[in-house]
């Protein structure tokens, strides 16, 4: 069995530490769910790193959740990690059916499970891409499926922000399906509804609450590179709770409700979510306005790493990228790679490590950079080139 009594004191000492840091930190609140001794498959929407942590408070039992790969990359934590609450290791880039076995596993040895379908937080604040292979694990696991939404999560820290707000965040079990309810659903329809009970928009539920903080705007070109005044590119400036452009008169702050408000006249927007969408749509023009080998993006001093299963990474050289519509090119030292741009699965790792998964030799590599660039740039293009629908 997966569980050992070690997990069940983990998760203890663990819920009472940080729900004191969360209350204060936060403003985190919760319902306690009632549970029984069945096994449920959680479901939970991703609003930051912290999720986790904030779902466990709502329940007693430890919860056997599954986690991305690069975890098994902080050496030393990583063993510490596995050793006291044992994640189910996934891979995102590809299927992987050990991490579908891991997790039919544990609930079949009567154990808690919780996922978060999104894979990853979002940059805009709205409803990352989840793939329908989650509604087949939900039919193959047959046991309850319980949804936790947190509300607040996203407001209260961004992910492109380097620093949270105190406002208002909030825990809770919002539905839970029977085995009976999800064998009368077909995928399509099990799908839709695990997509709209997960579904958070912090901008529509939070008008009047204030999120309160230092520094609000600090790191935001990490994400977001065109001004929506002027439309160049990788001309935004980030100081204070202050947004500004190198090229024209755009000025915007963000204010204590996570809008921005206008410190000139011109062209801008109040959420990250149209700003998001009228970004995407300048990288389109810019593609369409190339020849193939024409350079779209490209930056210079990355650290690049190999990803290996659930080893710690291996740096392998230091490194330029360069992006064009032919193209992704590796460039250092050592290592020098051209891959073509069809053939990767991009992500961006944290806040702003660029991961790039090759199909064709299965390898997985990872940028970091000290300087403050986009890697969610490259994800948005290459997904363009690729004629994908969703560009995170």
């Amino acid at each position: 069995m997966r569980y050992r009594f070690r997990h069940r004191v983990t998760f203890a000492i663990f819920r009472k530490v940080f729900e004191w840091y969360a209350r204060l930190k936060y403003h985190y609140t919760f319902d306690r769910f009632e549970e029984t001794d069945e096994p449920y498959l959680i479901l939970g929407n991703h609003t930051q790193a912290l999720d986790p942590v904030f779902m466990a408070f709502s329940f007693k039992r430890p919860i056997y959740y599954v986690a991305s790969t690069m975890i098994y990359n902080l050496r030393v934590w990583s063993k510490v990690l596995d050793y006291l609450v044992a994640p189910i290791p996934i891979n995102k880039f590809r299927s992987d059916l050990r991490s579908t076995k891991a997790i039919l596993k544990t609930l079949r040895e009567g154990q808690h499970v919780a996922l978060y379908p999104e894979g990853n937080t979002s940059f805009s604040g709205g409803q990352m891409p989840i793939d329908i292979a989650i509604a087949k694990l939900v039919k193959k696991a047959k046991v309850k499926v319980v949804f936790h939404t947190i509300e607040g999560g996203h407001l209260s820290h961004p992910r492109w922000a380097k620093h949270g707000r105190k406002g208002f965040m909030h825990g809770s079990v919002k539905r839970i399906m029977t085995v009976e309810e999800i064998a009368q659903l077909d995928l399509d329809s099990l799908y839709g509804e695990i997509m709209s009970t997960l579904y958070v928009n912090d901008f529509e539920r939070f008008t009047d609450t204030p999120f309160k903080g230092k520094n609000k705007a600090i790191n935001f070109e990490s994400a977001y590179v065109v001004c929506p005044h002027c439309h160049k590119l990788e001309t935004l400036f980030s100081k204070g709770d202050h947004i500004t452009c190198t090229q024209c008169a755009f000025d915007v702050s963000v204010n204590d409700y996570g809008r921005f408000e206008a410190h000139f006249e011109g062209r801008y927007f109040t959420t990250t979510l149209p700003w998001f969408d009228d970004q995407i749509a300048v990288f389109k023009s810019l593609v369409a306005s190339r020849s193939d080998t024409d350079e779209l993006f490209h930056d210079a001093g990355e650290s690049l790493y190999e990803i290996r299963d659930l080893k710690p990474k291996k740096k392998l050289d230091v490194v330029s990228i360069h992006l064009s519509k032919s193209a992704l090119i590796l460039k250092g030292s050592k290592v020098n790679e051209t891959f073509d741009p069809l053939d990767v699965d991009p992500a961006v790792q944290h806040r702003n490590g660029l991961i790039i998964y090759h199909r064709p030799t299965a390898k997985t590599y990872y940028l970091l950079s000290d300087e403050k660039r986009s890697a969610l740039k490259y994800v948005s293009m290459i997904k363009i080139l690729q004629k994908e629908t969703s560009y995170v």
